[in-house]
């Protein structure tokens, strides 16, 4: 399941193409890549490109982005509920 965080007129979401219809009809759409995936040598590494934190790991890249996506989710989620509290 995929999360829209909406923050006064900013909504936040990870990327889908079944979102981009209704963003553009909400009006500028600005698309920022959140992670990246690499193969280090080893295994498939992602890393949070704001901080550089490792958020996955795994011989599986098809597993990795899964792990990546359930961060991201949860980091939105957790994001939207701090900004609720203040």
């Amino acid at each position: 399941m995929r999360h829209v965080i909406i923050t006064g007129s900013k909504a936040e979401a990870m990327y889908d193409d079944v979102l981009m219809p209704i963003f553009k009809a909400l009006g500028v759409v600005d698309v920022k890549r959140a992670s990246h995936i690499e193969w280090d040598g080893h295994e498939w590494v992602a890393t949070f490109i704001e901080t550089g934190e490792v958020i996955a790991r795994g011989e599986s890249r098809q597993g990795v982005v899964e792990l990546e996506s359930d961060w991201i989710q949860r980091r939105l989620i957790n994001e939207s509920r701090s900004s609720h509290e203040r």
